[in-house]
């Protein structure tokens, strides 16, 4: 039975350069009885072939596209996509075994994620076309030598696309708790709480990069610490580790509490405390109550999840830098992260020059980060670039 795509008569120059998004007020024509997920045939207005993608009339994204070709959507298709990816981690860092192992759209299949941690693969889908080729990447990973695999698709996007969250086990043992190390931190992971972020691996680099900083530019060992939207905290127990003074972990969600506490006690770490707060608010409390920092970590999530909100996002991190600009001392260092793929490095740069200007101090940004190779950045697809990592020097007074 035909399922085909007509595009308007004007193709976007996105779609013909490579980008993997087709919109619904880029369609012309749908031909067919298309269930949600399904593969179509895409064409253009004029009916030259421009690819096959998946589905779904309930998203504001129509199409994505998986190939240009005349390809058969298949196990062979989905081996290859799985097995390249696979490769080119295993050429680029064979030692590493806590990373992304598949990356969605970066890696050829839009809504795809698999993250490693040691011997446990977290495997999730964003997309209704996503959860119909899940079995297929199992099976590759199965046979590429993972053995616990679990799938837990709990994407905010589900929502949109109309379909049901899940954690369910499709290969071996995956433990209530699963323990795995990183730069010489002991991690605890909660594998079937809804409720649990897991653990993110685009920041485990920059992590280490910022304690290398910190060693070299802060004195002593009583430096006074705060690690925002701390999450699992690997920011802190970096530093907590290299032991360059107190951690105070902040986050707005109880669990992490837990999470934070336990992960210090696998680990022996002392000189600490969690407070369960708004970063804005507690930042502002700090600021009325005269308190000062030699760090400060920022890693929020992304303030907005469309580019007509762009605005109302350089605005939130404006005024979080900002404040947390205002408590740091003179020599002390601010490490910031952006992982919105609507804002732009140059949007934020600009921000943090009007940030100086505000509180009238030199700023020095010491190192520009971004993600690791196992999340790679394909320049055609933008969305592909999501995190922006500075670490910054407030300095002397203008």
């Amino acid at each position: 039975m035909i399922k085909q795509i007509k595009l308007a008569s004007h193709i976007s120059r996105r779609i013909s350069n490579g980008h993997p998004y087709i919109y619904e007020n880029e369609i012309a024509e749908v031909k067919g009885d298309i269930q949600i997920g399904e593969i179509v045939d895409v064409f253009t207005y004029s009916g030259q072939f421009v690819g096959k993608g998946y589905y779904n009339e309930r998203s504001k994204i129509r199409v994505r596209l998986l190939t240009r070709q005349n390809d058969r959507i298949d196990r062979a298709f989905v081996a290859d996509k799985v097995k390249k990816a696979w490769y080119f981690r295993q050429t680029i860092f064979s030692d590493k075994k806590i990373c992304r192992v598949f990356n969605g759209l970066a890696d050829g299949i839009s809504g795809i994620k698999c993250d490693r941690y040691d011997e446990l693969f977290c495997l999730s889908s964003s997309t209704a076309g996503g959860d119909r080729l899940i079995p297929a990447v199992v099976s590759v990973l199965k046979e590429l030598g993972a053995e616990n695999i679990i799938i837990r698709n709990l994407s905010s996007s589900r929502k949109k696309e109309g379909i049901e969250d899940e954690i369910r086990v499709v290969s071996g043992v995956v433990e209530e708790r699963y323990r795995f190390e990183l730069n010489g931190i002991r991690y605890v992971i909660h594998p079937f709480n809804e409720n649990d972020a897991v653990f993110y691996p685009e920041q485990r680099d920059n992590s280490v990069i910022l304690m290398e900083y910190a060693k070299k530019l802060l004195s002593g060992n009583q430096n006074n610490i705060f690690d925002f939207f701390c999450g699992y905290g690997q920011f802190g127990f970096n530093l907590l580790n290299a032991g360059l003074g107190s951690v105070e972990f902040i986050d707005s969600g109880d669990s992490f509490r837990r999470i934070v506490d336990g992960n210090a006690r696998e680990n022996g770490f002392e000189q600490y405390s969690f407070s369960n707060y708004n970063a804005f608010d507690y930042l502002h409390r700090l600021d009325i109550e005269g308190q000062k920092a030699d760090l400060i970590i920022l890693d929020p999530p992304p303030f907005t999840d469309a580019r007509r909100k762009k605005g109302r996002a350089l605005n939130a991190y404006k005024e979080i830098n900002l404040r947390a600009l205002k408590i740091l001392r003179n020599g002390g260092l601010l490490a910031t992260s952006c992982c919105s793929q609507n804002v732009s490095r140059e949007e934020m740069e600009m921000m943090f020059y009007s940030i100086a200007s505000d509180i009238k101090h030199e700023l020095t940004i010491l190192y520009r980060g971004s993600q690791p190779v196992d999340f790679p950045i394909k320049v055609n697809v933008f969305e592909t670039e999501f995190l922006k990592f500075y670490i910054i020097m407030k300095g002397v007074v203008i």
